[in-house]
This record gives structure tokens, sequence and C-alpha cells, in this order.
């Protein structure tokens, strides 16, 4: 019976096996490609600046502790005029006196109280409140630096962009599971320079982004969407573009702790999840641009379903090892053929990275030491996470605040 089951498991999973590292290879090839492309396309060419009112809008609720940091990150811009809209949905500790108390005066900043019935619907109500054509979504938990207003702006001048996805960088980044998370947001930038070249970015982060505001209204609707990624598919589908700004930087606190940091994926997850429930059947069929088709191709294949047999790779080696081992046969032909296609795997994904990180600039080369063992932190977790996320479906998408454990950050350092 045990013979038979390791039959089983050799030769199916070695199929999974094979599949997986293929399809990565492929994705980190292809995200490579692109951004070449997009890299030779940009060089020399320096957009013009593009200055009109904006406001900067912000969904909050508890976050005392670090509400002020960002506010004054937001007036320390070099940016020529905008407002702040604080959007409080029904905070019950001292958010609201500390804005009223520390800004009270300073005629860029506007507190709107409201009942507490969630981000999505805070910011609904917060925007109706906008008086200037474009809108900076901020999370309250995150500070900018004095450029990044200006470097959105200049994305979002063409009348065809919808909105332009800012660059996030992990604040907390003197915790080991926080430094991991950091070479994964560079990552996510890697896919974000990638889905630039065509104008169809598929996420932009609810952390910072700039909208036109009524693509924005349109985007929200009644507030009944699957998070960041259903909001802006729908601008997409507007026929419009949705753009990467890399200098536009924001900075926010990870979750430090390992179950936190599934938590947080999988509420992740569940967003794509439930895209891929609403949209994913007819996704062919209903799409209006080759961009909205790219970017929903995209959530589906590799933000939801991409990460179930991924993490079949770090577990198959180690079968592999232990098969060679137990059998005595540690030069075997299969276990060599799955160790030479795992280190092709490995070292295609490092490339990602390195590109990732060095187009930062500046880039933390110092985080790539951490890649052996973030690799395969990233590939469990993430697997673990987006079947929770599956798995968590039939209860919905709520609009939920969730905040990483932090101190009141002072600086956008």
């Amino acid at each position: 019976m045990l013979g038979f089951l390791n039959a089983i498991v050799s030769v199916v999973g070695a199929m999974v096996f094979v599949v997986a590292v293929s399809l990565g290879m492929l994705r980190n090839t292809l995200v490579m490609l692109c951004i070449a492309l997009r890299e030779w396309r940009n060089t020399g060419k320096e957009l013009s600046p593009y200055t009109p009112p904006v406001t900067v809008l912000i969904a909050a609720h508890n976050e005392e502790k670090s509400i002020e940091a960002c506010i004054r990150s937001v007036l320390a811009s070099h940016y020529p005029e905008f407002h702040i809209l604080i959007a409080d949905d029904g905070s019950t500790d001292t958010t609201v006196s500390k804005i009223q108390t520390t800004f009270a005066g300073n005629s860029q900043v506007y507190v709107l109280s409201l009942a507490h019935e969630g981000k999505l619907k805070a910011l609904l109500q917060g925007v109706s409140y906008i008086q200037t054509e474009f809108v900076i979504a901020l999370d309250s938990d995150t500070t900018v630096d004095p450029e990044t207003i200006g470097e959105l702006m200049k994305k979002l001048a063409p009348a065809n962009v919808a909105a332009v996805a800012g660059n996030i960088a992990v604040r907390n980044r003197t915790e080991k599971i926080a430094t991991y998370q950091a070479l994964g947001y560079m990552a996510s930038n890697a896919d974000r320079r990638a889905l630039d070249l065509f104008g169809c970015v598929s996420v932009v982060p609810g952390a910072i982004g700039a909208w036109r505001k009524d693509d924005y209204v349109h985007a929200l609707g009644d507030a009944n969407i699957a998070g960041d990624v259903e909001l802006t598919f729908r601008a997409l589908r507007g026929g419009k573009q949705v753009r990467f700004a890399e200098r536009a930087r924001a900075h926010t606190d990870v979750p430090s702790d390992t179950a936190s940091v599934i938590s947080q994926r999988k509420r992740w997850s569940a967003e794509k999840w439930q895209f891929v429930k609403r949209h994913g059947k007819n996704l062919m069929r209903e799409s209006t641009s080759f961009k909205d088709l790219i970017a929903g191709l995209h959530v589906v294949s590799v933000q939801a379903l991409l990460p179930l047999v991924m993490w079949w790779a770090d577990i198959f080696i180690v079968f592999r090892i232990a098969q060679a081992v137990l059998t005595r046969s540690v030069a075997g032909t299969a276990l060599l053929g799955t160790v030479k296609l795992y280190i092709a795997f490995l070292l295609m994904e490092f490339l990602r990275d390195a590109l990732a990180v060095h187009l930062e600039k500046p880039g933390d080369k110092s985080l790539l030491k951490v890649f052996p063992v973030q690799s395969v932190w990233n590939r469990q977790l993430h697997g673990l996470a987006t079947v929770l996320g599956l798995l968590s479906l039939p209860k919905g998408v709520e609009s939920q605040w969730n905040h990483a454990e932090r101190q009141s950050p002072t600086s956008s350092e």
C-alpha cells in the first residue's frame, strides 16, 4: 500500500511540480521582458509637470497613532495646490479630536465625521464632498514623500488615464517578517511595471493611488465591490488606462508576525476569488478592450490560480530528497532532474527580484540576502492564504479595517 501511494505521489507530484515551476519561469520571463521593453520605451523621456488642484482623500478608523504623521507628510508635499479631506468612519478613539486640535486653523485640512459603515462607504461619502477634478486616495497609516503627489499627477495628465498606482515601501523593515514582505512588495512592483507597458495595471492599492474623480465615483459605484482589485477593473472597463508611477512613493507598516500576514493575505485572496466568481467565467466575452482583458487575466491566472500550485514546488523537492535518501538513490535521475529544474526556477525568480530591487532607485540590495528563505516563506504563506481565501468565499468580502500593529510613524523614511 505504501509503495502504491509513493508511486502515485511520485508521478502526480512530478507532473504538478513541472507545471508549477514551468508556469513560474514563464511568468517571470514575461515580466522581465515587459519591464525591459518599458524601460527601453521610456529611455530619455521625462514627463512634464501637471499641477491642477487635487484633494487627498484619507479614510480613517481608530488611527490616533498614525493619522498625524500621515497628514503632516501630505502637508510637506512639493505640490502647489491641494486640500486634505479625512473621512472618519466612526472612530471611537481620539482620531477626530487629534486632527481638530493639531491642525486647528489649517485651511487645507478638513474632517468629515461619519457613522461606522466600513472603509468603502467612507470613501464613497467622502468623494461626494470633493470639488476638484482629481483625487489622491491615501490610507491613514501611510506617509508620503514630498514629490509623491506631483509624480502621480504627471502620469494622470493624459485624458485617457483613469487612475495611477503609487509605489508602496515597507517602513518597519527592522523586523525579519517585515523584511520578507519588503522584498515581496518590490516584486509586486515588478508586475506593475510590466503591466504599465500596456496601460493596464491590475490593482491600484488603497494605500496610495491617484484618480480622476468621475472615474473614481464610477468605480466605487454603491461600494459593493471586492476591494481594490474590482475597483481598478471597473476603471479599465470604462475604456481608460491605469498606470504605475514608481517615483510616487508611500511608506507603510506591515504585519510583523506570520499569523497576521496570513490573515491579511487571506483577505486579499478572498477579494481576488470574489473577482474570479463575478468576472472569471465571462471575462473573454465581456471584455471591452485589450487592456481590461489583460488585467483580468492577470488577476485570475497569476494572483488567484497560480499560488494554488506554486507552493508544491518546495514541498515536492523535499519529498524527492527524502525519497532518494530512504531508497539510497541520492544520485538517481529523478532527483537530479527535479533539483536542476528547481534551481532554474529559483534562479529565474531571483533575477526578477534583483531587477525589481535595482529599479527602485535607490534600491536596497541587502534585501536580496533574505531571498532564499523569503522565497519559500512567501510561496507557502501565499498558497495557504489563497486556499483560506477561497474557503471564505461563501461568506462574501466585506469592507474591513485591518491595522498592522505599529508605532507612531514620525517620517517617511
